[in-house]
C-alpha cells in the first residue's frame, strides 16, 4: 500500500499522528494508506479537490445517496484522511455519535471545518423528533457559520420521510448533491 504521509509535506500530522487520529475519528491507518480517490466517483473527486476554495468561499458540503460501489463507512474515512492530509480540520462521526453529544449538555458539539457523517439518513433508523429538531439545528448553525457538512444519505426520499419535507429540502439546496447508480450486490 502506498503511504500519502510524506515526510516533507505533512511532518505536522505525522509528529502528532496519534493525537490527530484521535481527534478526527480516523485510525492511522486511514490517515497513511486510504486515499479518497480509490472510492469516489470523478464528481465527487472534482469536488474534493476544491475543498479549500469551497471552505474559503462558504460552501455548504456534499451529501452522497444511492448505492454506493464501495463500503459507506470506508469511503467516508478516506475522504476524512485525504482533507486531513490536505490540512483540512476533518472529522468523521456517526449519527448516533453526534446524537449523544446533542443530548448531553455538558458536551461540545464538533466545530471542525468539515463534518462527516457516514450515516445521516439510513432507512432503518427510527430517530425521535427532539432529537431531529436539534440535529437540523446543529447543522443550521454550522451551515450559518461557513463549516462544511459531507453526509451520506439512503436517498432523499428517506430523508423526507425520516425528517420531514423542510430538512429534505435543506439538505438539497445547500448542499451539492452526488446521487450513485445502482452496483449489483
Amino acid at each position: 500500500m502506498q503511504d500519502y504521509l510524506k515526510p516533507e509535506i505533512h511532518y505536522p500530522l505525522i509528529s502528532q499522528i496519534k493525537f490527530i487520529s484521535e481527534q478526527a475519528h480516523i485510525p492511522e491507518k486511514y490517515m497513511r494508506y486510504y486515499g479518497a480517490k480509490e472510492y469516489c466517483t470523478e464528481a465527487e473527486m472534482t469536488w474534493i479537490k476544491k475543498a479549500k476554495q469551497l471552505i474559503r468561499e462558504g460552501g455548504g458540503g456534499m451529501v452522497m445517496s444511492g448505492q454506493q460501489e464501495h463500503s459507506v463507512p470506508i469511503k467516508m474515512l478516506a475522504i476524512g484522511a485525504t482533507l486531513t492530509r490536505n490540512f483540512i480540520d476533518a472529522r468523521v462521526y456517526t449519527l448516533a455519535s453526534i446524537l449523544d453529544i446533542l443530548d448531553d449538555k455538558y458536551a461540545e458539539a464538533p466545530d471542525c471545518t468539515v463534518l462527516i457523517i457516514p450515516d445521516l439518513c439510513i432507512s432503518d433508523y427510527s430517530i425521535p423528533k427532539r432529537q431531529i429538531h436539534k440535529l437540523a439545528g446543529y447543522l443550521l448553525e454550522r451551515f450559518v457559520a461557513d463549516k462544511m457538512l459531507i453526509a451520506y444519505v439512503d436517498s432523499i426520499s428517506t430523508v423526507q420521510h425520516t425528517y420531514g419535507d423542510s430538512f429534505a429540502t435543506y439538505l438539497c439546496k445547500h448542499y451539492d448533491l452526488f446521487e450513485s447508480v445502482s452496483y449489483p450486490q
